[in-house]
């Protein structure tokens, strides 16, 4: 349930994509980047290596004009102090601007999965991906992972086949939060789950974990951790 005093109505300002991104967020699309309460960053081309420190990877498909571009719209969010979302690439573009890592490539056989989450539920959602978040070389209190999979994926390439990244107790990045940045990284889409019945307790659960970061739930330090292996797991 919602807190009354929250708001739950936001002004958004779309980069990259369409506006079909933002369908599922309560509120209206906005055209000036002073006037949004979120910054959401769309899908698309895979984010350029040397955003993030690394060597291309032969399976990355990247555009490196549109991650320039982005780039000065992010960090001027920055310095407004507004919220970001990325949704799919633009998880992956947030997390990168955080500071963060990226599976270069992993396989994805699944489009409907279940996805775990920090407070216990599990809930199926929509991922179309060969790329991914991997916040693991972040501190411990700038990220939380908000949900994940396990064993979707046999595989999860860095900068080449030869070199598998580690994932912490198996777990493959969905849903992050990175404090600094007032950023919610979500890899699955939202937008394709509107209007699907079997989905809409999943979409219901996302909408509301964004009204929760909105309303900065998720920068409070005192939420303990549920999985003790890892302080960075809600």
């Amino acid at each position: 349930m919602v807190q009354q005093a929250w708001k739950n109505r936001y002004n958004i300002f779309v980069v990259g994509g369409d506006n079909g991104y933002a369908n599922w967020i309560p509120g209206e699309i906005v055209r000036n980047l002073e006037d949004a309460d979120v910054v959401l960053f769309t899908g698309g081309e895979d984010v350029t290596p040397s955003f993030y420190g690394k060597l291309t990877n032969p399976k990355t498909g990247n555009n490196i004009g549109r991650d320039i571009r982005e780039k000065e719209i992010f960090d001027r969010a920055q310095e407004l102090g507004k919220h970001c979302l990325g949704i799919c690439r633009g998880s992956q573009y947030l997390c990168c601007m955080s500071g963060g890592n990226l599976v270069q490539h992993q396989e994805n056989p699944l489009c409907i999965h279940n996805m775990m989450t920090y407070d216990d539920t599990t809930i199926q959602v929509t991922s179309t991906h060969h790329q991914a978040q991997h916040p693991w070389n972040l501190p411990a209190n700038e990220f939380k992972v908000l949900g994940w999979t396990t064993g979707i994926s046999p595989i999860h390439e860095g900068e080449s086949a030869a070199d598998e990244l580690r994932m912490p107790n198996g777990k493959e990045c969905e849903i992050v939060f990175y404090r600094k940045t007032k950023s919610l990284g979500i890899q699955c889409h939202p937008e394709m789950m509107l209007g699907k019945e079997a989905l809409k307790p999943s979409l219901d659960y996302i909408k509301n974990m964004f009204i929760k970061f909105m309303n900065n739930v998720y920068d409070d330090t005192r939420i303990p951790a549920r999985i003790n292996n890892f302080n960075n797991v809600l």
